[in-house]
């Protein structure tokens, strides 16, 4: 029996590893490997497109007006935008900052709901209004972003550029996190988002097959939008498929660069990635098509970055119950790997607690606190999602509401 528990944690922890540290480092080699190619602006012509810039906004008033502003200042180059803005029913004022924006500027269009819709049913209205004004076609843009997101003066351009290649049907920006802080889960967040957006950036460069845009700002051809189904929580990947399923490409552009404060409370954080979870195993579901069978590269990066990601918290499990075993039936060096394992899941983020009562701070001990609560998260998200669900509607999370 301690073997099979030593071959159960085993298999647990290799699997885990090659998630996090195994598969961006084949990319890193891949990359490599491939040589120095062109950048990706090589194939910008002087091709001119439209942009809808869609933005659903909820009681979003604090940061409205520092959006409003890097809207405003955008340089859109040779491309032409409007700007679509839809309220979910907001009760903070929301509403007349947006109305006055409008009126003071054109191609500058509101929607303001009656009743909560959620992000995705908002969204589909501007799409309706942004269609209704410039038809559908591989020369119009939508590109979404979120009210807590700002973006850089060149950011709708550097994205439009891209859709010169008639491939691409997809273009993420570059999320760059604000205002760190030592002494909570600001650092351990950055620096996963910051993993991720490299992981990311390489997969659309190898194969675009980028696996999601971070939602912020993306932007993708009109044509290639599809509809959100009314209880999916997790849109921005909800598209994303829906366009590599079309036989789009999928990219980023580290160039594009956006700015958003970090999470600074765990339990905000928690409840946000809970929400994500629940919406990630929605898509595993919808998109099995994508990942199974695994015989193409789009389908071996959703199953290395992804779905073996989203089964994390099994994965631990495992490691756990396999450790179990080999304290009670393994030999000693099996044994010694059970109290091993039982020092990391639980003495690490005690100790982490009781240095943080008396203002001490040790990076190492903040990120495996961060790293298995997060994972918790993802077992809450799953059991929502078996438990079923019904709408997607949100609520800004505290990290959206800094002030301007």
């Amino acid at each position: 029996m301690g073997d099979w528990g030593l071959i159960i944690a085993l298999s647990s922890t290799l699997l885990m590893l090659y998630s996090y540290v195994g598969y961006p480092l084949l990319l890193h080699y891949l990359d490599l490997k491939k040589g120095k190619s062109a950048p990706q602006q090589s194939f910008i012509e002087n091709g001119k497109f439209h942009l809808s810039v869609l933005m659903s906004v909820y009681n979003e008033a604090l940061v409205l007006p520092s959006k409003l502003e890097t809207l405003r200042q955008q340089d859109c180059g040779r491309h032409s935008c409007s700007i679509y803005i839809g309220s979910d029913a907001s009760t903070d004022g929301s509403n007349a900052i947006l109305e006055e924006w409008v009126g003071e500027g054109q191609n500058r269009y509101f929607y303001e709901g009656k009743e909560r819709k959620g992000k995705a049913g908002v969204m589909h209205e501007l799409v309706k209004m942004a269609t209704a004004q410039n038809q559908v076609g591989e020369n119009h843009l939508f590109v979404m972003t979120d009210a807590s997101v700002l973006l850089s003066s060149d950011v709708l351009k550097r994205l439009a550029d891209h859709f010169c290649d008639p491939c691409i049907g997809l273009v993420d920006s570059h999320m760059v996190h604000t205002g760190m802080k030592e002494g909570n889960i600001s650092g351990s967040e950055n620096t996963y988002i910051s993993g991720e957006v490299r992981v990311k950036h390489l997969e659309g460069k190898l194969w675009r097959s980028m696996m999601g845009p971070f939602g912020g700002c993306f932007a993708l051809r009109s044509d290639y939008y599809s509809p959100v189904p009314p209880n999916f929580l997790v849109d921005d990947f909800f598209l994303c498929m829906k366009v590599l399923e079309k036989g789009g490409g999928t990219i980023s552009d580290l160039n594009a660069v956006c700015h958003e404060e970090v999470s600074q409370k765990i339990e905000e954080e928690f409840r946000r990635k809970a929400r994500i979870a629940a919406g990630n195993f929605q898509n595993m579901s919808y998109f099995k098509h994508l990942w199974w069978p695994p015989f193409n590269w789009t389908a071996f990066a959703f199953i290395s970055h992804k779905i073996l990601r989203w089964l994390g918290p099994f994965f631990l499990g495992g490691i756990l119950s396999g450790s179990f075993f080999m304290g009670l039936y393994g030999n000693k060096f099996q044994q010694g790997l059970f109290f091993l394992s039982l020092f990391v899941f639980f003495g690490l983020p005690l100790l982490h607690l009781g240095l943080k009562r008396f203002g001490i701070y040790n990076k190492l001990l903040t990120d495996v606190h961060y790293f298995l609560w997060m994972h918790l998260a993802l077992l809450k998200g799953f059991l929502n999602y078996l438990y079923g669900i019904k709408s997607n509607i949100w609520r800004p999370t505290s990290r959206d509401q800094h002030k301007s």
